[in-house]
């Protein structure tokens, strides 16, 4: 079967690096499979010819699409209404009589009718949740598809990491992956250290140069904040999380899926995962209290549980908890047959609508996910659920774009 996968971009980001994944399994499966940049190449692209993949770059390649003729469409992109994709998965679905599945890594729903995509895909429970929340009365095929972690490359990887970064090893390391929100430095670990002089924070990746909140930190606390500035592959990163007793995840705008989180944990490192229910929120997913993680309401919650680590480290079996929650639900050899179920399942139907989401339900895919669910996630974390302010401020978030489109759709139906 013919497998076209489309990505605007082809870095190494979290998308392109799924994207790759799941050209690898397909082709690994004995599918012809090809790979679509609709604007720039980069790393990702350079994976995927390494592995004999062919790749088109660039808008101009339709023409060449078209001709592979696939019957699989599989488009990862941040959804949302573009113009642009809708146009191109229209004329795919016309001259190829392509099925189309759509990675929808923000859980935005595109309000577009009629809808070109046969079947939106979540990397996330909480994505899923929110798209049916934002789509609603409106119903479209939506499946549960998460990220695949490869846990074959990260894993624990002891080495002498601390020793050349000078940190004491009976130290508690706490590590931050990507741009620190150093205001909330200030705010959650800093009191942290303050208390106890055996915790250590280390920034690695972090480019920004706000550090105004630095400035006024005693010399004490300075010398225990390391910064890195970057670190390569997988072997170089499970270094990192596995030096760590902690890593830390704060991100303004939280996690549609979150990387950095459940790789971390396959190296067996549990998160400190900042809620944000009025953002993306799969930090706290995979990361929750019962996969062996610390999700946290807030930065008081945060430095608390910074200061019990420093007299409580986490225990073996939490560590391994951590590890075997990452592997159970997103290695790539449990996710390989779910990926290829997905991909027969769909073209070996011509359904669509409520009649296409009963047979993926019959064949064991979550369809939807509960309010009772969300509300449970929410509440179970550190310090307890959202106050009122944010409960108020995270219902408007999900039922003010509808009403909007309601209120278009009243002012010119005719």
């Amino acid at each position: 079967m013919k497998i076209l996968l489309i990505s605007n971009e082809l870095g190494y980001r979290g998308t392109p690096r799924f994207l790759v994944n799941c050209a690898k399994i397909a082709k690994s499966a004995g599918h012809d499979v090809a790979v679509w940049a609709i604007e720039t190449g980069g790393l990702a692209a350079d994976e995927c010819l390494k592995h004999n993949i062919p790749v088109f770059i660039g808008l101009n390649y339709l023409t060449a699409v078209k001709e592979f003729n696939p019957k699989i469409v599989h488009i990862h992109r941040g959804g949302g209404a573009s113009r642009r994709e809708n146009n191109i998965l229209r004329q795919l679905k016309k001259s190829c009589f392509s099925r189309i599945i759509e990675t929808n890594v923000f859980g935005i729903a595109d309000l577009t009718t009629p809808s070109p995509i046969d079947v939106h895909a979540h990397i996330s429970r909480w994505d899923l949740w929110r798209w049916r929340q934002w789509l609603f009365p409106i119903h479209r095929t939506g499946i549960y598809l998460p990220y695949c972690v490869d846990t074959e490359s990260f894993k624990p990887t002891p080495s002498d990491f601390r020793k050349k970064h000078n940190i004491p090893s009976d130290a508690i390391v706490i590590g931050r992956l990507g741009k620190t929100d150093w205001t909330t430095l200030s705010n959650a670990v800093v009191p942290a250290m303050k208390k106890s002089e055996n915790i250590f924070f280390i920034s690695v990746q972090d480019y920004s140069d706000d550090l105004n909140a630095t400035n006024e930190w005693p010399s004490s606390i300075k010398e225990r904040i390391i910064r890195i500035p970057t670190l390569k592959g997988a072997e170089e990163l499970s270094a990192f999380y596995t030096a760590c007793d902690a890593t830390m995840n704060f991100s303004p705008i939280g996690e549609s899926f979150g990387y950095v989180v459940a790789e971390a944990m396959a190296c067996r490192t549990p998160c400190i995962a900042h809620s944000k229910p009025r953002n993306d929120n799969a930090q706290i997913e995979i990361a929750s209290l019962k996969f062996g993680g610390y999700p946290v309401r807030d930065s008081s919650a945060a430095e608390k549980t910074i200061t019990q680590l420093s007299s409580n480290p986490p225990t073996e079996n939490q560590k391994r908890l951590c590890r075997e929650s990452i592997v159970n639900r997103y290695s790539i050899e449990n996710f390989t047959p779910v990926l290829l179920k997905t991909y027969k399942l769909l073209a070996e139907s011509d359904k669509t609508g409520k009649d296409l989401e009963k047979i993926f339900r019959r064949n064991g895919f979550e369809t939807s996910i509960s309010n009772s669910e969300i509300k449970n996630s929410l509440k179970n974390v550190i310090g307890g659920a959202p106050d009122l302010s944010t409960r108020l401020s995270m219902n408007l978030a999900y039922s003010l774009p509808n009403a909007l489109r309601l209120h278009w759709q009243a002012r010119h139906s005719s």
